[in-house]
């Protein structure tokens, strides 16, 4: 389940769970981006360690494979390895991507934290005795 409802509804989360969504989410996703194993609901992030999941690598490698011109041919061979289970080959190709996953991944991060900040910034401008759920 989504963890972001039982926060609105409740007011707090689950600290025992160990997985979150990491709120990836694409739109207008490709067919061979799903293929490839894109699926909002596997778009996750470990709470114990901060790890992503494998899901979130490949969608985020893939998805900017299919942005940059010039791409297309690591795009193909991507998806090919993927398609065929060619572990060694799929890991090449993160490997000569990294700083280009890592960057799409790191933007997204500070995307959310950001929106988080103005959020609790906002939160704080209301009333807490007529809101008292809001610091919750």
């Amino acid at each position: 389940t989504n963890p972001a409802k039982f926060l609105a509804k409740y007011g707090f989360l689950n600290d025992d769970a160990p997985a979150t969504y990491c709120k990836l989410l694409i739109s207008a996703p490709s067919a061979k981006l799903k293929e490839i194993g894109y699926d909002p609901s596997k778009m996750l992030f470990y709470t114990e360690d901060g790890g992503v999941s494998q899901e979130v690598w490949d969608a985020v490698l893939f998805s900017t494979l299919e942005r940059t011109p010039g791409a297309a041919d690591a795009k193909n061979a991507f998806y090919e390895a993927y398609m065929n289970e060619d572990y060694e080959t799929k890991m090449a190709i993160h490997q000569h991507f990294q700083g280009e996953t890592v960057n799409t991944l790191l933007e997204h991060v500070n995307k959310i934290l950001k929106e988080v900040q103005d959020l609790t910034d906002k939160m704080y401008q209301f009333n807490s005795e007529r809101h008292p759920r809001l610091p919750l």
